[in-house]
């Protein structure tokens, strides 16, 4: 009879105390938006997601007393931790989170905080703090891995200058590299000059033994066949600040497929064979997503 008494004291106080436990309790969610396989210097966005288990409205803001902390640990292989970059650390974006409310999908790039130009394996997972709660809560962690890529050609240009002929010409590159993302490899161009790296834009998975198609016009521009699976193709033409002033779909005729043709005389670049593919009916047309920090 006494066990029983004892027994019932027990779980009165733990029915007292789970409230007490529970109470500024926050899941966290950490999630990589890309995969896990990256290329130096490519963007690595992370999206993040709390969830409110703490019975109560939490407020996020800019005051001492609202002012939620978002702090990263990003560690390499050999347990070395990664500092910030520059001292700089992300911030979390205002929001009232309701009881049992989930947050909007936050979005970051890693990058901007931390020097991530070394090739290897890396781990992950953010903290988070607020005044109202008791403790900071830790997420799930993640790992990814950054590689150096295998540079499968450099084509050197110059920068075009049509208001003074005679300054020097810069030297310029366009660098096709190839990353393995899982199972297949993806294709990136990378702008250059012999200092630092401008643009590194990713164009294509590998399809096959299909190759990419490449030439320069007059302009410097890089005109590029990349197949996007046996029987379509995309004409991509690229300026050195690294925008896509042209994208064209194309399929094949008469089995053929499109081809680079050059004007050697007035150094343009055209489409020789296939034909143009009709929207809807030779392939599905989709908008170029656009992240929640505005790029695509």
């Amino acid at each position: 009879m006494r066990n029983v008494k004892y027994l019932a004291v027990l779980c009165a106080a733990a029915c007292w105390l789970l409230p007490q436990i529970s109470f500024a309790q926050i899941a966290l969610d950490l999630q990589l938006v890309d995969g896990y396989h990256y290329l130096i210097h490519e963007p690595i966005y992370l999206k993040i997601l709390m969830r409110n288990d703490s019975g109560r409205p939490l407020v996020f803001g800019d005051s001492k007393q609202l002012q939620g902390k978002l702090r990263f640990e990003v560690t390499k292989a050999n347990g070395e931790l990664v500092p910030p970059r520059n001292g700089v650390t992300p911030e979390l974006p205002a929001m009232v989170l309701g009881s049992g409310q989930t947050s909007a999908q936050h979005f970051l790039v890693l990058n901007h905080y931390y020097q991530l130009n070394e090739p290897g394996t890396y781990r992950m997972y953010f903290w988070i703090s607020h005044p109202q709660m008791p403790q900071s809560y830790k997420s799930n962690e993640v790992s990814f891995n950054i590689s150096g890529g295998i540079e499968l050609w450099r084509l050197m240009v110059g920068e075009p200058d049509l208001l003074d002929s005679q300054k020097p010409v810069k030297t310029m590159y366009y660098t096709l590299i190839a990353v393995n993302k899982g199972a297949r490899r993806m294709f990136y161009v990378r702008v250059e000059d012999n200092k630092q790296i401008y643009v590194l834009r990713p164009i294509g998975m590998e399809v096959g033994s299909e190759k990419i198609q490449k030439d320069i016009d007059g302009m410097s521009n890089l005109h590029l066949i990349v197949p996007l699976d046996p029987k379509l193709f995309q004409y991509l033409v690229m300026d050195l600040k690294g925008h896509i002033e042209k994208t064209e779909v194309y399929k094949k005729k008469d089995k053929y497929p499109p081809r680079l043709g050059r004007d050697e005389k007035h150094g343009t670049v055209f489409i020789a064979g296939g034909e143009k593919a009709v929207p809807g009916v030779d392939f599905t047309e989709t908008k170029t997503p656009t992240r929640a920090d505005g790029s695509k």
